[in-house]
């Protein structure tokens, strides 16, 4: 069944208001929308916590290369390693052609494929997890170790950023979850509320500890915290099949583009 307009609209709006939430919870984030544009900026120096996605339909190739050009106008007065976000979906054909080049001409290059998914309710677990230590995100060193797998699982520098995650406030309201092997930590998930819907981010695992159930196991246990309703989320290519076993079904697809991976 092909998925309806509003849950596109809704794919995107849930990317932008979970990053929105990175963006307040930081110690000096801003959030701004103009022409087209949000821009959520943690304004810390990690790629990852500052994004600008659009929150319109794009028209045209010349509305694509004019909104391109007034996000590095804001990327350039703020100063920090950023990354554009783009829902295919919400693109014309003939922009939706346009976007390699278009970014290339901006010297931005596609570097991430994501896939917007979302469930109802997700499924029984199929195996089970009897190895991991599943504990909740509470103090600075679970802070920080869901920053650290999340940088060793996505090939991500760890400075200078690495207080990044580390504050009350980024956390605040947020169910974070680290999955420990005899102490230590392998693997990670976050869910909190955006709009009313569960929305699963910063799903990882150290890469010597994958293929065991581990990320799927403290998704679950961030979900639960959650609450209960629907969840929505942005997949890897990776974690993509997995996700599909667990209920979640594809609703659009977005492009990651930026100057760099750092």
């Amino acid at each position: 069944m092909e998925p309806a307009w509003d849950e596109i609209v809704e794919s995107n709006e849930q990317f932008l208001g979970a990053w929105k939430h990175f963006a307040e919870g930081a110690a000096d984030g801003l959030v701004a929308r103009f022409d087209g544009l949000a821009a959520m900026y943690s304004r810390v120096p990690v790629m990852f916590l500052n994004a600008i996605g659009f929150t319109s339909y794009v028209q045209s190739p010349a509305d694509l290369r004019a909104r391109i050009i007034n996000g590095q106008r804001y990327a350039a007065a703020a100063g920090f390693p950023y990354f554009f976000s783009i829902c295919k979906e919400l693109m014309s054909p003939e922009a939706r052609e346009d976007m390699d080049d278009a970014f290339a001409a901006a010297g931005l290059f596609p570097f991430f494929n994501w896939t917007g998914m979302a469930a109802e309710e997700i499924l029984p677990p199929r195996r089970s997890v009897t190895d991991l230590d599943i504990r909740d995100v509470t103090d600075s060193p679970a802070r920080r170790a869901v920053y650290e797998i999340n940088c060793h699982a996505y090939d991500m520098p760890l400075d200078p950023g690495r207080d990044s995650m580390d504050l009350d406030s980024f956390w605040a309201n947020m169910h974070g979850a680290v999955g420990y092997v005899d102490n230590r930590p392998v693997a990670t998930a976050t869910a909190f509320r955006v709009d009313g819907r569960r929305y699963v981010a910063l799903v990882a695992t150290m890469p010597d500890y994958r293929n065991r159930g581990y990320a799927e196991a403290c998704m679950r246990h961030a979900l639960q915290r959650a609450g209960a309703g629907r969840t929505v989320l942005h997949a890897t290519e990776a974690g993509h099949p997995i996700y599909l076993k667990m209920g979640y079904r594809d609703v659009c697809h977005f492009r990651m583009y930026g100057e760099s991976h750092e």
